[in-house]
Formats: structure tokens, C-alpha cells, sequence
């Protein structure tokens, strides 16, 4: 099985178009999104269309949830509240049925996927270093988790002795 895995578009339909066009090449036989369909950006409508179309799951992400009032804006910097108050105007009932059902955590049997973190994932906490990795790895299920929301690529790997290592892309 191949996967396209994708997160945090926050309505930017540009990017969200450019990935799907880098994985059409890639034979992937299911698209997984890791959340944050919506935010920032002007296009919810267009990402959260494309989204439903091309996804077999998405899970939640904290723009999304914000933006149907399932999650509080008191944890948003001022520009991203700003973001999900204008997207609140700018969501249709269908683009309101489609976020308001996420879930918070997906798991099949080769992976699972959470926008923050699996130790209370209802709070969207990031990943950010190798205690907060740790928290994970031990409610991991499944041998690989998919995590959204810092926007970087990053890399936590534990080992047998239950060591985890770091890696991110500095570029």
C-alpha cells in the first residue's frame, strides 16, 4: 500500500494543488491528511472540496476544529485567531459537516495518524522534542505514527532500549 500523507494546507488550495500534483507521480493508492485542512489562507471551501474528494481519512487538526467552535481560541497567537474567525464567516453548512465529525486519531493496522500528539491529542499539543515523543511512543499501537502541526520535517525514532532520536530537516 501506498500513501500520500499530507497536513496543514490551512486553506492554501496553491499548495494543497502542488502536492497533489508531486504525489500523482507516486502511484499512491490512499491519500491520508493529518489536519488543518483550513486556517490562514483563503480557500477553505476549495481545500476542504479537494480534501473530501482525494482523502479516505482526515483527522483533526486544530484550525479545524476551531473553525466549527470545538476548540477554543484561546490557544491561538492573535494573527491565527484572526485566521479562524475570518474562516468561521467563510464556511458553508457542507464545509461545517465535513470538519465537525473529525476525529482526533486514526489507526489502521500499518500506521496511525494525530495532528499534535497521542498523549491527550484534544489539546493539539506539538511534538517538539524527545520528551513529548516519548509520551506518544508509549500509547503507540502501531509500528510508525504520522504527526501534523509544527510545519517541519521531523523525524522521532525509538529504539529497542527505548532511546529516541531526533532528526529534522534544516532546510
Amino acid at each position: 500500500m501506498r500513501y500520500g500523507i499530507f497536513s496543514d494546507a490551512h486553506s492554501n488550495i496553491e499548495a494543497l494543488d502542488a502536492v497533489v500534483g508531486a504525489y500523482k507521480k507516486e502511484a499512491i493508492d490512499k491519500y491520508l491528511c493529518i489536519g488543518d485542512v483550513v486556517g490562514y489562507a483563503t480557500n477553505p471551501k476549495e481545500c476542504i472540496d479537494l480534501v473530501k474528494r482525494l482523502c479516505q481519512i482526515t483527522v483533526a487538526g486544530n484550525h479545524d476544529w476551531a473553525s466549527v467552535y470545538l476548540f477554543p481560541l484561546d490557544y491561538f497567537n492573535p494573527e491565527a485567531k484572526e485566521a479562524v474567525l475570518w474562516t468561521r464567516q467563510n464556511l458553508d453548512s457542507q464545509d461545517r459537516y465535513f470538519l465537525e465529525p473529525l476525529k482526533l486519531i486514526y489507526k489502521n493496522e500499518d500506521l496511525t495518524l494525530v495532528h499534535g500528539t497521542l498523549d491527550e491529542p484534544q489539546d493539539f499539543d506539538y511534538m517538539a522534542n524527545e520528551y513529548t515523543a516519548l509520551k506518544t511512543f508509549e500509547l503507540l499501537e502501531t509500528n510508525i505514527c504520522f504527526v501534523g502541526h509544527t510545519h517541519r520535517a521531523e523525524v522521532f525514532i525509538q529504539d529497542e532500549n527505548n532511546r529516541i532520536s531526533y532528526f529534522k530537516d534544516n532546510t
